[in-house]
């Protein structure tokens, strides 16, 4: 058995948003936290990402009000802990009649200002002739009514480097250029629990974790492909959406997020939070005792849960 020093309550993989998010929310719940990366914070995806933070206009022509409104809610957070990195970003709409009529703009317009608690940011209005103005400057003259609305913009990499200090300052321990190497479950005196092999700059080290989160990106397949257990010849359940994944964290389990994000997340490991991230692709597979999936629109009951988006969702 490793020594106390080496146990810890979660292994995060992957110092990216998502991975920096879950680690900073389950510190800051008392949780013992290992964040680890192979390379350097938000080295990948997420400074790659369209620098947005947004409430998913988009959403609302496919009635997703409610995420919309989680969506709304949080980038309200987001403005008020960190201005110093998040500004407000105003977006020109110009008016296509053949596209949607203009009636129909609007009100999915007035639905973004009011569905959310909007404080920080100007709601939106109407241009009738945007050459007479300088909400028309750079469009092509052939456009003339159109629409304005608020958003924000984030300097991404720095909100993943300020979600992992955070994480640090409530008790998480951080190692950049460690990867992880190897891991697989056994029965230890504390419980079933992981054994993980980590390379470190230093040379091979062994840690214990309860659970693994598997926050990799881009790389979560590889990084499957190293935990050696018996839920790897189970079949796998995947699903790709830009509108939510979230996985049930149960002890002794390991979850597999593979995150494309276009817009910043602020994952976290809560029973029932919002987030506001897109297109966003999760990997998980169950245990031998098939651990249930999370469905979406259904309130949290019992379990936590890893969120990479707005809107609850829970166990089956």
């Amino acid at each position: 058995m490793l020594n106390s020093e080496s146990s810890y309550d979660l292994l995060v993989v992957g110092a990216g948003i998502n991975g920096a998010g879950i680690a900073r929310d389950a510190a800051g719940r008392g949780l013992r936290v290992l964040i680890v990366e192979k390379g350097d914070l938000a080295s990948a995806t997420s400074q790659w990402s369209t620098k947005l933070i947004h409430g998913g206009l988009r959403y609302l022509e496919q009635f997703e009000f409610r995420l919309v409104r989680d969506a709304l809610a949080e980038r309200e957070v987001v403005l008020h802990q960190a201005p110093h990195i998040v500004a407000p970003l105003m977006f020109v709409l110009p008016h296509e009649p053949h596209l949607r009529p203009a009636w129909m703009l609007r009100a999915g317009l007035f639905l973004y200002d009011h569905l959310g608690r909007r404080e920080t940011l100007p709601g939106s209005f109407g241009v009738v002739d945007l050459a007479s103005t300088p909400w028309g400057a750079g469009l092509k003259p052939n456009f003339h009514k159109g629409f304005v609305y608020s958003d924000a913009r984030v300097d991404d990499a720095r909100l993943v480097v300020f979600n992992v200090m955070d994480a640090r300052d409530r008790g998480a321990e951080v190692r950049v250029r460690t990867r992880l190497v190897a891991a697989q479950r056994e029965q230890t005196a504390r419980g079933p629990s992981w054994r993980a092999t980590l390379a470190t700059p230093s040379g091979s080290r062994e840690i214990e974790a309860k659970v693994i989160v598997n926050a990799t990106g881009p790389w979560v397949k590889a990084v499957r492909e190293s935990i050696n257990d018996r839920m790897r010849h189970l079949p796998a359940f995947d699903f790709a959406t830009s509108r939510l994944a979230r996985v049930c964290v149960s002890p002794t389990a390991t979850y597999h997020l593979a995150a494309s994000i276009s817009s910043t997340a602020l994952p976290a490991v809560l029973p029932c939070s919002t987030t506001t991230a897109t297109d966003v692709r999760t990997s998980f597979s169950p245990t031998a005792q098939q651990l249930p999936l999370c469905k979406r629109h259904h309130r949290s009951t019992g379990t936590g849960c890893i969120a990479t988006m707005a809107a609850c969702v829970s166990p089956m």
